[in-house]
């Protein structure tokens, strides 16, 4: 009886060895999805941000073009040759 007992036990263990990689490994396959989110969050937000700063860049292009150019007066300046058109 007490051998039964021991390889009872023994098997118990064993069981509860079995599992433990199991959590272990589901636990690392959540941080592994959590990190990949992270990185899609951070790309995202980079690529939002890369747009923002060039539509910002072509305002600021087309402000300096209107300026030249002297937007709405009579006398306008093109940018083609600097001439004075009237």
């Amino acid at each position: 009886m007490v051998k039964t007992h021991q390889v009872a036990q023994e098997q118990e263990q064993e069981q509860e060895h079995e599992h433990e990689p199991q959590t272990n490994h589901k636990r690392d396959q959540n941080q592994e999805e959590e990190e990949e989110e992270e990185e899609e969050k951070k790309k995202k937000k980079k690529k939002k941000k890369k747009k923002k700063k060039k539509k910002k860049k072509k305002k600021k292009k087309k402000r300096e073009e209107e300026r030249r150019v002297g937007r709405g007066t009579v006398g306008k300046i093109t940018l083609d040759n600097y001439k004075r058109v009237e």
